[in-house]
């Protein structure tokens, strides 16, 4: 093989180990926290874009979809602008099941998400997300 056929070799297979690793799913963390750094700046349409993407239950059942969409516009009308938000859990169920809880900060209250995420294969769908005021569910 010629110094340029190997060159040509290097190169390709550095392009495809790119390619891969750009088309890699995501972690269910990061879905998590992209979802919630989205609804911190108020971009709820590309918040759940982001996170339907990865849900098993945007197509399922697409009238619990848009109620859940509907009460987090009505958490914002209530509770006006976030101020970030905290991790405060993160427990694996076996290999195949990921729970995070997050406190999303706002002026005179926290709201406290769960996320639930399952693995089909090598790619994490979330299979629930609940939030609330009260303050349940942070263990």
């Amino acid at each position: 093989m010629t110094q340029l056929g190997r060159w040509l070799g290097v190169l390709f297979l550095a392009t495809v180990a790119s390619a891969h690793a750009a088309s890699a799913a995501p972690e269910p963390k990061e879905i998590a926290e992209a979802f919630l750094a989205a609804l911190d700046k108020q971009e709820l349409e590309s918040g759940f874009g982001a996170l339907l993407e990865h849900s098993v239950f945007d197509e399922a059942k697409p009238q619990e979809t848009q109620l859940l969409k509907t009460q987090v516009k009505t958490l914002f009308d209530l509770y006006g602008k976030s101020y970030g938000y905290d991790r405060v859990t993160e427990k694996a169920y076996g290999s195949s099941l990921l729970r995070f809880v997050y406190v999303l900060r706002f002026g005179n209250t926290p709201v406290v998400w769960n996320f639930v995420f399952y693995r089909v294969g090598e790619r994490w769908s979330l299979l629930n997300l609940t939030f609330n005021n009260e303050l349940q569910g942070l263990e």
